[in-house]
């Protein structure tokens, strides 16, 4: 039996950008009242003062200042190794010890990144993502967002699974709720989960259907959709707004399909911005 509606993995698409590294380059350098150029202005090569320049930017320390932070890290965390494993050693001295490796660690934390040369460029994307999802990724900053509206959208409508073009599976619940999800079921319990969700899916797609039969206003019936209906997003913003959320919804504690889009995002980027993503993402 055919279904009143389709099956839609997740895609994320580069629109388009606005500027480049060398714009990032010339807004830092307008304090200055100078100006660069392109190394090789074919392949896009930024000169290695305006890279350095760049890293600086992102991180917040001249490249010899760096150097030497990792220089005490390095030192404080040799110490810290040495005394956890002596017995003999004054507890003072350990957790002094202790302190200063933290202290360092966070002369890295504290530094400000000078995120405005890069809000001077920016990006746009259109993502089409599940509702679920998709609230997740919204609770941003600076970054503005414009969805597709259930109210006036009339036509096909679409939904999303694990087990589509995208690559996701079921997975189980994790140890702790901090983990979001556990490992991939296996393979019975795809299928079963599969089912499971198309029967929930169709239900509630034939009631709505049924309701805007009844002659109820399609942003009441609405109602009736489940969390896995696509929406269509434009979402854009400036590279520093951008970037801060993608080191946010890149770690480990996002949620896997929130990870995923972000990924998406991150990769795209790279081709347009490579040398000032390497400066603000690791």
């Amino acid at each position: 039996m055919s279904l009143p509606f389709t099956w839609e993995p997740m895609h994320v698409r580069l629109e388009r950008v606005n500027g480049t590294d060398l714009d990032v380059v010339n807004a830092a350098r307008r304090s200055f009242g100078t100006k660069s150029t392109w190394a090789d202005f074919e392949n896009r090569t930024l000169r290695d003062a305006d890279i350095s320049l760049l890293e600086f930017l992102g991180r917040g320390f001249s490249s010899k200042d760096f150097d030497a932070l990792l220089g005490d890290i390095a030192e404080e965390g040799h110490k810290y190794h040495k005394f956890s494993f002596l017995d003999l050693i004054e507890e003072s001295e350990y957790l002094k010890t202790r302190k200063a490796l933290i202290d360092a660690m966070w002369r890295w934390k504290d530094e400000a990144i000078h995120d405005t040369p890069f809000n001077h460029v920016g990006a746009h994307f259109s993502i089409m993502i599940p509702i679920f999802v998709a609230r997740q990724l919204v609770k941003t900053e600076y970054m503005p967002w414009s969805e597709i509206s259930r109210r006036y959208k009339e036509g096909q409508i679409s939904y999303w699974k694990p087990g589509l073009d995208d690559g996701f599976k079921w997975r189980a619940a994790p140890e702790t709720k901090k983990q979001g999800s556990g490992d991939n079921l296996s393979e019975n319990s795809q299928n079963d989960m599969d089912m499971l969700v198309t029967t929930n899916t169709s239900d509630s797609h034939y009631r709505f259907l049924y309701m805007l039969e009844y002659g109820i206003c399609m942003e009441q019936a609405r109602m009736l959709l489940p969390a896995n209906l696509m929406v269509e997003v434009t979402w854009s913003g400036f590279l520093g707004a951008i970037c801060k959320m993608l080191r946010e919804r890149t770690g480990s504690h996002a949620q896997k399909e929130t990870q995923w889009v972000a990924k998406q995002m991150l990769s795209l980027l790279k081709s347009q911005f490579p040398y000032s993503i390497q400066a603000l993402i690791r």
